[in-house]
């Protein structure tokens, strides 16, 4: 399941972060999953897969060098990009041995966290849509968006999937969380 859609884990116990962490990636054509602990971090991993994890240093429940050593148990090519308050955290990192795709310091550089997770080959399977014009009468678009024809059963098979998993979840709001229909297309 890992493979068939490009899925990033994000995890910082700052709530802040993990929103700019998730609206950028989000923007950049991924499905971003968020945790705010080690704990919830491990149990991240196992379930869903992502194919790249963003990785604060200094969290919660496990602490950012327990969580990497159960991630690389779990799978241990799975890229993993730290983050830290300070640089001289992330020398920790270094110093330790412990193998990471990129290293960064807050206030993150959210451009070189995608490129480092292009060099990591974790890329969304399409670019996002063009930016809406708010003055053009039909809500932005000046001009259709055509995509590839052969793809689209596969978007449209991952948006049922998106769609089964979040009524399976305890926090999907008013969604009937019953459903027990197979994520294969």
């Amino acid at each position: 399941m890992a493979e068939s859609f490009p899925s990033i884990l994000c995890v910082d116990d700052d709530a802040e972060v993990l929103e700019a962490l998730k609206e950028y990636f989000t923007h950049k054509g991924f499905i971003v999953l968020t945790a705010s602990n080690g704990v919830e971090a491990c149990l991240q991993v196992k379930r869903w897969g992502p194919r790249a994890v963003i990785l604060d240093l200094l969290i919660p429940r496990l602490g950012g060098l327990g969580v990497l050593g159960r991630i690389h148990a779990i799978d241990p090519a799975l890229p993993v990009i730290m983050t830290a308050d300070t640089s001289e955290a992330l020398a920790t990192v270094a110093d330790a041995g412990l193998s990471v795709a990129g290293a960064f310091a807050k206030p993150l550089d959210l451009d070189g966290i995608a490129r480092a997770l292009a060099r990591a080959g974790v890329v969304p399977l399409e670019e996002p849509a063009p930016a809406r014009d708010p003055a053009h009468p039909r809500g932005g678009r000046r001009e259709r968006v055509q995509g590839d024809p052969g793809r689209a059963p596969r978007r449209q098979g991952l948006r049922r999937c998106v769609r089964r998993a979040a009524a399976r979840t305890p926090w999907s709001g008013s969604r009937s969380s019953t459903r027990t229909s197979s994520c294969s297309t």
